[in-house]
């Protein structure tokens, strides 16, 4: 992925995976492809995006198309991000908003937390 970065932390009880970048056009079409091979039943996911800089339709295809796996393994899906963050914008004007549980940023580096 040429302009987004992925870093994946897993544990026994959750999946973390961190993004950077931009997850735009074959940059998210590329993660809509990865993305569902990291879920594991029985633990949490949650996409941190709180160093994801821009986000279009494609990127917001991409989450939830993971999300549609996670409920089909009976998996929650969580997303990080500020509340400023380009994600709210997106999920507002496609009336997405409530496909998610959202946690917000901390000034820490986001752990690998049980939902």
């Amino acid at each position: 992925m040429e302009n987004l970065l992925m870093e994946v932390n897993s544990d026994s009880k959750d999946v973390l995976v961190t993004l950077s970048g931009d997850l735009c056009l074959l940059d998210a079409l590329n993660l809509k492809l990865k993305l569902p091979d990291l879920i594991e039943s029985g633990k949490c996911f949650t996409i941190d995006l709180t160093e994801v800089k821009n986000v279009d339709l494609t990127g917001l295809n991409a989450l939830l198309m993971t999300k549609v796996v996670c409920d089909q393994n009976g998996v929650e899906a969580t997303i990080i991000a500020g509340k400023d963050h380009p994600i709210f914008e997106l999920l507002h004007l496609t009336k997405f908003k409530n496909q998610f549980s959202f946690r917000n940023v901390i000034s820490e580096a986001p752990a690998l937390v049980a939902c």
